[in-house]
């Protein structure tokens, strides 16, 4: 009996050592699951503290540029305003570029000799409207150093015989590139205009060209532009002047 009842003594005492074995090891998973939590949570709000400032700074950088771009537009804004002010105040105060012209050349006028009162009294009385003759147009050959100057066709006259027009140009070339006797309409041209008086115009251009002259109390104006081949079309205008 004695061994037995010490048998179950012993048992007692192991179950009792299994459930304080059992409950200490169930108190150190949960203070290490608790101890996890706090620290877990801890380290949470951390990062929460850390994540408002960020916030907080950005949203204070942003404003601050906001700030910024508000006054760099109000500056761009006035900077415009006195750009746009001042180009009025330009524009009141210095001749546009048409009476820069005229003022040119004027001055160059007055520098070659023309008196004062013949410049104003030509500008007295130009009109808004041309009082020109009509217009008109013929055809001639220039010639070339293969045609002789007194070519029949090789001259045109106007405003009844008044002025005769001449011109002279390079040779054209055939499809072998071999000289022809018709000018060149892609090359410059010598024009000659002999006037009624004798004297003469002399200009140069290649097609189509446009010249105007001023001859005493008359205004000349042509026009040279390509005909049919080996012609050249001028048209002539004259004009009292001014």
């Amino acid at each position: 009996m004695s061994g037995l009842f010490e048998t179950r003594r012993q048992q007692e005492r192991r179950r009792t050592k299994r459930r304080l074995l059992t409950f200490f090891f169930i108190l150190c998973i949960g203070g290490s699951v608790a101890g996890g939590f706090y620290l877990g949570r801890q380290e949470q709000v951390g990062r929460e503290d850390a994540l408002k400032a960020e916030i907080e700074t950005l949203n204070k950088a942003q404003n601050d540029l906001v700030t910024g771009l508000a006054q760099v537009q109000a500056a761009a804004d006035e900077a415009k305003s006195a750009y746009e002010e001042l180009e009025t105040q330009y524009r009141a105060d210095v001749p546009n570029d048409d009476i820069l012209e005229v003022a040119r050349l004027a001055g160059q006028r007055l520098d070659a000799g023309i008196p004062l009162d013949r410049l104003l009294y030509v500008l007295q009385r130009v009109d808004e409207q041309d009082d020109c003759d009509s217009i008109d147009v013929k055809r001639f050959r220039p010639t070339t150093r293969l045609t002789p100057s007194d070519m029949p066709g090789s001259s045109v006259s106007f405003n009844n015989g008044a002025l005769q027009i001449t011109a002279t140009g390079d040779t054209d070339v055939d499809e072998e590139r071999n000289p022809v006797s018709w000018y060149d309409p892609a090359e410059p041209l010598d024009i000659t205009v002999e006037l009624i008086d004798g004297s003469e115009i002399k200009f140069s251009g290649t097609l189509p060209i446009t010249h105007r002259e001023v001859r005493g109390d008359d205004e000349h104006r042509f026009a040279f532009s390509e005909g049919p081949r080996s012609f050249m079309l001028v048209t002539y205008q004259h004009c009292p002047f001014p």
